[in-house]
């Protein structure tokens, strides 16, 4: 807002019927209305716009008609519109009924000057005292009157002049008055039913005075990134933690402008970050930080995200996201909010949110995929407010207030459609993940193979059966080494070497290696094999013929049942 120091715009001298390049006039001269009923009735409509906002004034231009009581917001820049659009804007800047800034003003730059009328009150409060008998002279009079007049009154000063004194214009008549004082009570009954529901009745809802505000305006604008400079917003934040909820849409609001450099909203983030962390401390309200900031970090990271889209630095942007996602992480190791509502925030910036209508228009079909159809069919079957809930669950954006009908869409649509666009992040971003996810499974067991076969020599793994040998039983698999001194295991040895003399060889190390490979020509008689895996054993001549007469009979015992089952 620019404020000129007098009623003519400061270093510009502008008539009042001049004329911009629009046609329209560069000076608004504001009027009150004649009608003192009107007057009374934009004023409080005028206060309630200013609370509640714009979209109660489009519930009363729905309610009434336009040759109500309310026709004035109907007629554009006609006088009564142009003091009701001046009396929001007025009480939106803090001043009251009966005290008001008299000062040229425009709300932004280049835009048209605004010339409010003079505030009665303060005229009546200088009349009254050049009249009291504490004036000193006539000159000090008449400089307090013109100070009176042509400076800006405090408006909460004039709020407790206004209560206290009772400072009402000299040609009001007794109705008058008593209709003020009935206004007067029926807004105090608005006001205390407003906080039962208002956040002022709840933890955190205090209201910021004037330097509190303008000292958290300096914080989030010289914040960076270093350690100290985080932490000293971060203390006066839990320090006002009665104020969180004021203090909290402020620093949304400053999250969310478009054109604020990324660096600056990364070190506001992490601000934020520090607050939530600190959400536990003893501080009274300060859990209400918490609750706040769920619901408004979905509008946060999904304006991030467009931010980003701006930004002409590809490695700025990709940094960004990535110390995004490990912000999340932390987030989601410390338990502050859901894996669902983080994965949410987390769509919002990686992947973003695009219009599916406007895609398809293009022949853009990369957001639909076949494997999303079966969930776009079942979305766009249910009601707008089941998709509210599930959006919000996930921590997108929900709320649809600002959505209008179209020529095209109804309003029902439009809302179906909005937060189905949301949606689908949200699910390209858990496939993406899932795929990921599978991907990283097979590259772990294709390593887990390798690193299993690097144990084995290659040549040893060559698909056939290992049938050079004996079975063996279970009570041999005992890892122990073969026990050549009974008659049993030195006729297996036997057998062995007969019939696998390379594997015998390797079991008997290099020193019988070459024995036993120096008889495998001629094929070897077992009195050979005993000297090369026992000496003493092939003296003992007798207790090989017992051995190999009993495996004689086994066999032959063996024959004989098999010819006489056929």
């Amino acid at each position: 807002i620019e404020w000129s120091k007098s009623h003519v715009p400061q270093g510009i001298q502008v008539e009042t019927g001049a004329q911009s390049k629009d046609g329209k006039s560069r000076v608004v001269v504001v009027e009150i209305p004649a009608d003192a009923k009107k007057r009374r009735t934009i004023d409080r409509l005028a206060r309630y716009v200013s609370q509640e906002g714009f979209s109660f004034e489009k519930l009363i231009m729905q309610r009434e008609s336009p040759e109500g009581m309310f026709d004035f917001l109907f007629y554009h820049d006609s006088p009564e519109n142009i003091y009701y659009r001046w009396r929001t804007f007025a009480f939106a800047q803090r001043d009251n009924f009966k005290v008001w800034r008299t000062q040229t003003f425009r709300v932004y730059e280049g835009g048209r000057w605004w010339r409010p009328p003079s505030c009665e009150a303060a005229i009546e409060a200088a009349e009254k005292k050049k009249q009291s008998k504490f004036s000193s002279s006539v000159a000090e009079d008449a400089s307090a009157q013109n100070a009176v007049v042509s400076q800006t009154p405090n408006p909460a000063t004039a709020v407790k002049a206004a209560r206290g004194n009772a400072v009402l214009p000299a040609h009001w008549t007794q109705e008058d008055i008593d209709e003020e004082r009935e206004r007067q009570r029926l807004e105090e009954r608005a006001t205390q039913e407003r906080q039962k529901r208002d956040r002022r009745s709840v933890a955190g809802g205090k209201r910021l005075s004037d330097e509190d505000w303008s000292l958290l305006e300096q914080l989030l604008r010289n914040v960076s990134s270093t350690r100290a400079s985080i932490m000293e917003t971060m203390v006066f934040c839990l320090d006002k933690s009665e104020w969180a909820m004021e203090i909290a849409e402020t620093i949304t609001e400053s999250l969310t402008i478009a054109e604020t450099e990324i660096p600056l909203k990364v070190a506001r983030l992490l601000v934020v970050s520090d607050i939530l962390h600190n959400t536990t401390s003893s501080r009274q309200a300060a859990w209400t930080y918490r609750r706040e900031f769920e619901k408004s970090l979905p509008d946060i990271f999904e304006q991030f995200e467009i931010g980003l889209q701006r930004s002409e630095s590809k490695l700025q942007v990709a940094q960004t996201k990535e110390q995004i996602v490990r912000l999340l992480k932390v987030w989601e190791d410390w338990g502050l909010f859901a894996p669902q509502y983080l994965r949410g925030l987390e769509a919002a910036v990686i992947i973003g949110v695009r219009r599916l209508r406007l895609l398809s228009s293009k022949g853009d079909l990369s957001r639909e995929p076949s494997w999303l159809e079966p969930k776009l069919v079942d979305w766009r079957r249910q009601h707008f407010s089941q998709l509210e809930k599930m959006c919000r669950t996930r921590g997108l954006r929900c709320s649809t207030g600002h959505l209008e009908p179209t020529k095209v869409l109804s309003l029902e649509e439009a809302r179906k459609e909005w937060l189905i666009d949301r949606l689908v992040t949200y699910e390209l971003l858990a496939y993406e993940k899932e795929q990921a996810r599978l991907q990283q499974a097979k590259e772990d067991a294709a390593n887990k193979l390798s690193r299993r076969k690097s144990k084995y020599a290659m040549e040893d793994i060559d698909g056939e059966d290992c049938g050079d040998g004996f079975p063996m039983d279970e009570a041999e698999l005992d890892g122990e080494p073969i026990d050549l001194s009974t008659p049993g295991d030195i006729y297996n040895a036997v057998e062995l070497a007969k019939q696998a003399p390379e594997a015998f060889a390797s079991y008997l190390g290099t020193a019988g290696a070459g024995a036993v490979l120096g008889v495998v020509n001629h094929s070897p008689s077992a009195e050979e094999v005993l000297r090369v895996i026992s000496p003493e054993a092939a003296d003992d001549k007798e207790m090989l013929d017992v051995h190999q007469s009993s495996a004689n009979e086994a066999d032959e015992t063996e024959a004989s049942l098999t010819e006489a089952k056929s």
